[in-house]
């Protein structure tokens, strides 16, 4: 019996005179390689193989189980300062190429993830001279380089690139392309802690925060907790707020705005005004304004006349009038009363004489 080949209690070894398993090939010391030609190789539980036909092909019934926790992989790339961890995006130089993600990029460029340890690689085809290539991870779970530039992260964030640190990812706070959601904290870029990497679920999306991730920061403005942000908050229903909110630019709003009062230097109407039931546009309150200007020589804002005086009111002369009896009953005298003469006083009365008229005779017949 040979070095090469051996069989022991009912194990094959090749490579090992003493095989622990079924077909054991190579030793601790000597290392061991399988090749299969032209063929294909079928690990099953029915003892059957059953649909495995393909030379080159590894057939598994029940799924693979390796060390690693992610599906990579290889990629082409003339980055040589690529290392696991790093997000990598589509290199603009290079076709089918990928380089580290810069400061500069856009979201919609990232690939992926430089796989620690893939648990099923694929490789690539092609013939790419003066490249290396890397593992990237397309979907599972690796370790990612991370910073805390847009706040602490917690597991479920959704992670985008860095705009500060090149391969780096942190919290999406805007509407874009993200690698994935963290699945461990990350509060301190100085701690050191596995240089700043945590383990994150690849799983490129396009993500669009919420209006609930927003409210009450007003981390943009330097206000307190108290403040709406509404930087990057998008909302399709009603929206509530309790006590101030601020806009950086401008608050469009396409139909009505409903206030108690409104206070503002400049209120720009592009149309026209209205109170009420009655409203005015630019040219009508032109005119208004002139009308008045005319009419009274000045209006505030509107002309710089100085107002001539107007005239004292002088009050009319009224004619007097005959007095109205009824209206105007005559004053009483205030002189004393003239006492009456007493009857026997009286001269006698004149007697004046009477003419009786005659009479007429009954008519004859």
């Amino acid at each position: 019996m040979s070095d090469s080949l051996a069989i022991y209690n009912g194990n094959v070894g090749i490579g090992t005179t003493s095989p622990s398993q079924k077909l054991s090939i190579g030793s601790v010391a000597s290392g061991g390689n399988v090749k299969i030609a032209n063929g294909w190789l079928c690990v099953d539980d029915n003892d059957t193989c059953t649909g495995a036909t393909t030379a080159g092909t590894i057939y598994a019934t029940n799924g693979t189980v390796s060390g690693g926790a992610d599906v990579a992989e290889n990629y082409p790339t003339q980055d040589k300062t690529l290392e696991p961890g790093d997000i990598v995006s589509a290199s603009a130089g290079f076709p089918i190429h990928i380089t580290k993600s810069r400061v500069d990029d856009d979201s919609r460029g990232i690939l992926g993830v430089v796989s620690t340890k893939p648990g099923v690689l694929l490789g690539h085809n092609g013939n790419f001279a003066n490249a290396s290539t890397v593992p990237v991870a397309l979907v599972g779970r690796v370790p990612v380089k991370v910073t805390n530039e847009n706040g602490d992260i917690k597991p479920g964030d959704y992670l985008t690139i860095s705009k500060t640190r090149a391969g780096y990812a942190t919290k999406a706070i805007d509407a874009g392309y993200v690698i994935g959601q963290a699945l461990e904290n990350h509060n301190n870029d100085n701690d050191n802690n596995n240089d700043n990497t945590i383990l994150v679920f690849i799983n490129k999306t396009y993500f669009v925060p919420k209006v609930a991730d927003l409210l009450q920061n007003g981390q943009n403005f330097g206000l307190s907790g108290e403040a709406l942000n509404l930087n990057n908050a998008y909302a399709f229903n009603d929206l509530v707020v309790i006590n101030t909110m601020y806009v950086g630019e401008k608050l469009v709003v396409k139909e009505i705005i409903e206030t108690v009062e409104l206070i503002a230097d400049t209120v720009t109407a592009k149309e026209k005004v209205c109170i009420g039931q009655t409203c005015v546009t630019e040219e009508q309150l032109k005119a208004v304004l002139k009308l008045l200007d005319d009419q009274q020589g000045s209006v505030a804002g509107a002309s710089t006349q100085v107002p001539e005086p107007e005239a004292p009111i002088v009050p009319p002369v009224i004619p007097p009038s005959t007095p109205d009896p009824v209206i105007d009953p005559p004053a009483e005298d205030a002189s004393p009363p003239i006492s009456e003469p007493a009857p026997s006083e009286l001269p006698p009365a004149e007697v004046l004489p009477v003419t009786l008229p005659e009479p007429v005779p009954a008519p004859t017949e």
